[in-house]
């Protein structure tokens, strides 16, 4: 279980830019509790031609890489990922997102299980072999199939998602920020039923309004004339003038047009977990 933050600008601008001061000291605290790690992705330039990806086990408000990282990394486009680990998978530096190659990155908040089963996201004859042990290093790589294949990547998605359900996995969630070389995908997938109900989720000292069920899953974007930013729940304070992103779709955001796309994603995509992760 994880929190997520994502934007696209057309000038480079910085986590304290798109978020700022209250939001940045809340993902601070978040971190005491989702504290197995951060990373981050971005372009810095128009071009974008360059994928720049840092990450580390280390919990975020312990890192001082990671405060720098909030004021001096400035990104036209960039995802930003606070891990907690679901059990049974790794914790170290190979298992923290985001997982990336030359071209894509993914940072993902959820939990697929059963964890012996997690090999069965790829395809049989995929030539891609994982670092780590985690079912989201493996959800990216069977997306990054896909997508070699030709496919877009909702359709990617509802493939991979068709192939866990025929394996037998089921995911609390499979939110997603996808960033590529030319758009920035957000996969929004995920069961309130499966929502854990023993493993701590916010700090001790948030107020009821922020710890109570809903929003752990909620997705919520926030366009305005200078950048587009997605974000996890918790993390910013006041949701005005933030969108809540529906369940059971991907949006697209472009880098060469300041209008979000969004597909629903059909029926065999989403099925709905029946065990409890």
């Amino acid at each position: 279980m994880c929190r997520l933050v994502g934007w696209v600008s057309p000038e480079p601008v910085t986590l304290r830019d798109v978020i700022g001061e209250t939001a940045v000291e809340r993902l601070l605290r978040l971190s005491t509790v989702h504290r197995h790690g951060w990373g981050a992705a971005w372009h810095e330039g128009a071009g974008r031609a360059d994928l720049h990806v840092r990450r580390a086990a280390a919990p975020a408000a312990e890192d001082r890489n990671f405060r720098e990282l909030v004021d001096t990394v400035a990104a036209t486009s960039a995802v930003v990922h606070l891990r907690m680990g679901t059990p049974g998978y790794g914790r170290t530096t190979v298992d923290t997102h985001p997982f990336a190659d030359a071209d894509w990155a993914l940072i993902h908040n959820g939990a697929v299980a059963p964890p012996d089963l997690v090999d069965r996201l790829l395809a049989a004859n995929s030539a891609r072999r994982p670092e780590g042990s985690t079912d989201s290093e493996r959800w990216f790589l069977a997306l990054r199939d896909e997508i070699d294949r030709g496919r877009s990547v909702p359709d990617a998605v509802t493939a991979v998602l068709e192939r866990a359900h025929s394996a037998g996995l089921h995911g609390s969630s499979w939110n997603s920020m996808l960033l590529g070389p030319s758009a920035m995908h957000v996969v929004v997938h995920h069961d309130h039923a499966l929502l854990p109900v023993d493993i701590q989720l916010w700090p001790d000292a948030y107020p009821e309004e922020i710890v109570c069920w809903p929003p752990y899953f909620d997705l919520r974007l926030q366009q305005n004339d200078a950048f587009t930013t997605v974000a996890s729940s918790g993390i910013v304070e006041d949701t005005t003038g933030w969108a809540l992103l529906p369940n059971m779709s991907v949006l697209r955001l472009g880098f060469d047009t300041a209008e979000p796309e969004t597909v629903v994603l059909p029926p065999s995509a989403v099925r709905p977990a029946t065990v409890q992760v």
